[in-house]
């Protein structure tokens, strides 16, 4: 059996190792300054492929895709990713947008994201079906007991909103105001549960 050449990016200094993951695992991010993962119409993330070189380079490298982007997900890839992702990934992320179509994916997105502890950023996008105002305001209401027990173990997130994406087919009597009344409610749960 032959034996194996050490790699010459493994006998530089740590610190320009360094320097060639961060230039390797970086992607230019949308238009919106985010980098979109887990869809299928997403491929940017392929750029992982080099942390399956050899096990020293995935833990070297393994976080610093996560920690460098802006991640953005709809609230289906955000779950898969959350339960398939390996530990060091999930606290890399800093800032994630999750893109939701009611108050019940939202909710679900926080109850999995009380694991990735390092997170500072949570912003979701709520892209709702037809619904009319009142049902919508309702489900804000009805999570927010389910709220009452995630919220806690989200001390750590410092900048929360909760933005509506307009619809042709939403015809919501109470978009805006009720949904920046809730982001509130939640940004000053959040400060009250603040890791000090």
């Amino acid at each position: 059996m032959a034996q194996a050449t050490a790699s010459m990016l493994l006998t530089l200094p740590p610190e320009l190792r360094n320097r060639v993951y961060e230039l390797a695992l970086t992607v230019a991010p949308n238009s919106d300054g985010k980098v979109k993962v887990g869809s299928a119409s997403s491929t940017r993330p392929s750029v992982l492929a080099v942390l399956q070189s050899c096990r020293q380079i995935r833990n070297e490298a393994e976080g610093r895709f996560y920690y460098s982007h802006d991640l953005q997900l709809d609230w289906i890839a955000t779950l898969n990713f959350l339960e398939n992702t390996s530990a060091k990934r999930r606290q890399a992320i800093r800032t994630v947008t999750v893109a939701v179509d009611s108050p019940e994916q939202a909710t679900a997105v926080m109850k999995q994201l009380r694991y990735t502890t390092r997170l500072k950023s949570l912003h979701f996008e709520l892209h709702p079906h037809p619904y009319d105002g009142s049902d919508l305001h309702r489900g804000f209401l009805r999570e927010d007991h389910i709220l009452k027990k995630v919220l806690p173990s989200l001390g750590y997130v410092e900048n929360f909103s909760l933005h509506a994406v307009p619809s042709p087919l939403w015809k919501c009597v109470v978009p805006r105001s009720q949904l920046e009344k809730w982001a509130a409610s939640v940004q000053q749960r959040l400060r009250g549960y603040a890791v000090t």
